[in-house]
C-alpha cells in the first residue's frame, strides 16, 4: 500500500468544521486515514455567532458570513503563531480514489509552492469561466498576510478573495478597481498595504479533492466517479 507523507509538504493541516457536523467528521476521520492523513487538526465554526453583526453587511448572507469568520479567525491564528505555511480544508470534500494521483499531484505542488503564496487544490470551470472555492487551499505567510487583510477590508465571500489575487497576479497593480458583488452592485477593490503585493496564486492540475455534496454549478469535464464521492 503507497504511503503518503503529508509532512513533506504541509507544516499544518487543518479541517474547519462546523460544531454540530458529528457526520461529517466521522466521514472525513474515515476520508483522510484513506489517504494517510492523520497530522490534522479540526478547527471548530460556531453554528451562530452573537459576536457578529450581520445587519451590517447585506451582501452575504449570515452562513458565508460565518463561514468567512472560522477562516479568518484560523489563518490570523496560525500568522501570529509565526507558522510558515498552512493548508485549509473544509469538512465537505473527498479525495482521489487513486493513492498514487494524490501524490502525483502533491509532489508537482512540491515543486510549486517555493513560487506561490497560494495553491488552490479544488476549483471548477464552467463555460470556459474558472472559479475558485476554499475548500482546500495552501497558504504560505505572504498569502496569510494577503487574507487577512482582504477579509478585514474587504465584504466578500471567502473564495472571491481568489479571483482578486488571480488578478493581481496578472497586472501587479494595487488597485483592482471594482468587484461585482451581483448585478446592481460593486464595490472598489483597493490595497493600501503594499507589502502583500504581489500575490502569486496557482492551481493544481488535477483536482486533488472536490467537494462531497451537490454544488449549484457542477464540475464541467470532470469525471466525479474518479473521486471517493460516496
Amino acid at each position: 500500500m503507497l504511503i503518503i507523507d503529508w509532512n513533506k509538504y504541509f507544516s499544518h493541516i487543518f479541517v474547519i468544521s462546523g460544531c454540530s457536523n458529528f457526520e461529517r467528521r466521522n466521514w472525513m476521520n474515515q476520508e483522510l486515514s484513506r489517504i494517510n492523513l492523520s497530522n490534522f487538526k479540526y478547527w471548530y465554526n460556531f453554528n451562530d455567532n452573537q459576536l457578529l453583526d450581520y445587519s451590517k453587511n447585506t451582501y452575504l448572507i449570515e452562513k458565508h458570513q460565518r463561514v468567512r469568520y472560522a477562516h479568518y479567525s484560523l489563518i490570523k491564528t496560525c500568522y501570529q503563531l509565526g507558522y510558515d505555511n498552512i493548508l485549509i480544508m473544509e469538512d465537505d470534500i473527498c479525495f482521489l480514489n487513486d493513492l498514487g494521483k494524490i501524490k502525483e499531484q502533491l509532489e508537482i505542488f512540491n515543486k510549486l509552492k517555493n513560487d506561490v503564496d497560494i495553491y488552490l487544490f479544488d476549483y471548477y470551470n464552467h463555460n470556459n469561466l474558472e472559479y475558485y472555492y476554499a475548500d482546500c487551499y495552501y497558504l504560505n505567510r505572504k498569502g496569510m498576510k494577503y487574507l487577512i487583510y482582504m477579509l478585514e477590508n474587504f465584504p466578500l465571500n471567502i473564495d472571491q478573495y481568489f479571483y482578486t489575487a488571480l488578478l493581481n497576479g496578472q497586472f501587479c497593480d494595487k488597485v483592482f478597481g471594482f468587484f461585482d458583488l451581483d448585478e446592481n452592485s460593486s464595490i472598489e477593490i483597493k490595497i493600501d498595504d503594499l507589502s502583500i503585493l504581489p500575490i502569486l496564486l496557482q492551481v493544481s492540475p488535477e483536482h486533488l479533492c472536490i467537494q462531497r455534496f451537490e454544488c449549484d454549478i457542477p464540475y464541467d469535464f470532470l469525471d466525479e466517479f474518479l473521486y471517493n464521492k460516496i
